[in-house]
């Protein structure tokens, strides 16, 4: 057993990075632990615009190179491990990586959200190293075809990203977007991006070195497209849910955000998050 530690946090995106800071500032010596990189998802930002401080924006990578180094400035205690599983037994939660049990008072989930996989679509084995669910799995592709499949923001503003270094086709299933009007008249006006509507995807299948979608429309034709990778934006989920029920865990960010998926609100949920836990201490 790992020595206990006042507060364990999962996730170190906008929300996990912001309480650990606080609560350092505060005294507390919090363990952070993150599968991936510090800033989570904000990652795949193209352009953030509405976090103050940022008069003419600033890129997801960006962004999220500042927050890695604002966090590690505060020394706090970090490990790039998953949790495979939290619980809260006699007293302390218990939360378990593939290099050992950790212990701590309080326990804060920051685990965000994971993308929606269909379970309608066909995708055969050849093609299936080519299609993607995040769009830094491509972030280094360039001079490639890249169909990406949704019509919500975060469809819009991964193919606004990966336009910059090659030719986007946006399919839409209906003919309606779910996007942000800013977002959708970027897309429209960018020559590297294609937007089509009402366009079904049945299946995605191996040709050689391409991928073949195959759509149906809502007219009852079939269209064929061929393309070198796939990006699939259905939407997105919680993450895993650790079903604890105790006053000293607390979930934050993304994961319970619901559609208010913000950076701000997830900085916010964090240093509240770490006020309330200081009260608690304090009472």
């Amino acid at each position: 057993m790992k020595k206990t530690r006042d507060i364990i946090i999962i996730g170190c995106g906008p929300a996990g990075a912001s309480s650990a800071i606080q609560l350092k500032r505060m005294g507390f010596q919090p363990l952070v632990f993150e599968k991936n990189e510090i800033g989570g998802l904000a990652v795949n930002a193209n352009l953030i615009e509405n976090y103050l401080g940022y008069p003419k924006g600033i890129s997801g990578v960006k962004f999220c190179s500042l927050l890695g180094k604002q966090f590690l400035n505060h020394n706090i205690d970090i490990r790039f491990e998953e949790i495979e599983s939290a619980e809260y037994k006699q007293g302390n939660f218990l939360v378990r990586s593939q290099k050992g049990i950790y212990s701590s008072k309080y326990l804060i989930d920051a685990t965000g959200t994971e993308p929606v996989i269909p379970k309608d679509v066909f995708i055969d084995k050849k093609a299936d190293r080519k299609v993607f669910y995040e769009v830094s799995n491509l972030s280094k592709v360039k001079n490639k075809e890249i169909a990406v499949l949704g019509g919500g923001d975060a469809a819009f503003d991964y193919s606004l990203n990966l336009s910059k270094n090659n030719n986007v086709s946006i399919y839409n299933r209906s003919g309606n977007f779910r996007c942000l009007d800013l977002l959708l008249q970027r897309a429209k006006e960018n020559k590297n991006i294609e937007i089509f509507k009402n366009y079904i995807i049945n299946n995605i299948t191996g040709q050689d070195k391409k991928l073949k979608l195959n759509f149906n429309t809502i007219r009852g034709k079939e269209k064929s497209v061929i393309a070198d990778y796939v990006l699939i934006a259905f939407g997105r989920k919680p993450a895993r849910d650790y079903k604890i029920k105790n006053k000293k865990f607390f979930c934050i960010g993304d994961k319970i955000n619901g559609d208010f998926r913000q950076i701000s609100l997830s900085v916010g949920d964090g240093v509240k998050t770490a006020m309330r836990i200081y009260n608690l201490e304090n009472e």
